[in-house]
């Protein structure tokens, strides 16, 4: 998909939202539109499916780590490269917590559905 002229992934919720998990993603939003950094995924814009779930609308990354590691059709990465995936996790994390901010929610799999 495409957002003014940029590739982009979906955020979409699978259920709606209320309560804390407002409140969490009212601060990840904010949050997410002051980052501007290589190593961090940028958020174009916000939207709701017609029933008011959230979408976020974010720069799409060239790949999924989940996909590196856990699927056998992907091609294995050498040490070097995954030395580098490494090393460019660290980068953008030190520039969120130069911010400021923790990035509570590291993992290699997702709990939303990503429509690209």
């Amino acid at each position: 998909r495409e957002y003014k002229g940029q590739r982009c992934a979906m955020k979409q919720w699978l259920k709606p939202v209320t309560g804390y998990e407002r409140t969490a993603l009212d601060r990840e939003i904010n949050i997410q539109k002051v980052l501007n950094h290589p190593n961090c995924i940028r958020l174009y814009g916000t939207s709701k499916t017609p029933d008011g779930r959230p979408v976020l609308i974010l720069e799409k990354a060239d790949g999924c780590l989940a996909d590196y590691t856990t699927k056998p059709t992907c091609p294995r990465l050498t040490n070097q490269q995954k030395s580098q995936i490494i090393l460019e996790i660290a980068k953008g994390l030190a520039y969120i917590h130069s911010l400021g901010c923790v990035h509570r929610d590291i993992k290699v799999g997702q709990p939303w559905r990503s429509d690209e």
